[in-house]
């Protein structure tokens, strides 16, 4: 009976896949000379449906952009940072998949929040007292944040057998007036 309930487990884990990661986000596109790098944690699971192909729920968390935008005093800290999650399904392919090493392709659609935390009193002004890429006009006083769709794509490096470190890069663009784009560089373990 232990025996069977022991392949029942491995049968199960065979069938399911799962992630965790942190690394190193940059803005690209319109808003990189407005906001600096910062980091990003990411974390998925879901059911593989075949050894090459599994769809996941996919949680990111893109942190610590700092706003920097031209001050009247150039020595002063950053007006405030940036703050996306999202919340994606995203369907994963393993082009390659040997004994110790997958390579594989993922991107998908989902929910996206984006919020700017101040880190200076205000109210204070923004140039031409309107901001797209943050998506708020002044007067500024607290915490500001946008939700609309938006989607994820990459690909990566898994190491392993079992337990597989990985390293993988992926583009997210959240769709709004002004698009939010941040490229990803994440590392971690996935089952």
């Amino acid at each position: 009976m232990l025996s069977a309930a022991r392949l029942g487990a491995q049968d199960f884990l065979e069938r399911i896949t799962a992630y965790a990661g942190a690394g190193y986000t940059t803005p690209v596109g319109s808003p990189s000379d407005r906001v600096s790098g910062g980091y990003n944690f990411v974390a998925g699971a879901g059911p593989r449906f075949h050894p090459r192909i599994a769809v996941v729920l996919d949680f990111s968390l893109l942190d610590g952009l700092d706003i920097d935008i031209p001050r009247p005093n150039p020595q002063a800290p950053p007006i405030g940072d940036v703050r996306i999650w999202s919340l994606t399904v995203n369907p994963v392919f393993n082009f390659v998949k040997e004994e110790k090493v997958t390579a594989y392709a993922t991107g998908g659609y989902g929910v996206y929040t984006r919020r700017f935390q101040p880190t200076t009193s205000g109210p204070f002004a923004l140039p031409a007292d309107c901001d797209e890429w943050i998506d708020i006009c002044t007067p500024l006083s607290d915490d500001e944040s946008v939700t609309k769709g938006g989607f994820n794509a990459g690909g990566g490096v898994a190491i392993g057998s079992r337990e597989k470190f990985f390293g993988e890069v992926r583009y997210h663009r959240m769709v709004i007036a002004e698009a939010t784009q941040v490229v990803a560089f994440t590392f971690g373990i996935r089952w």
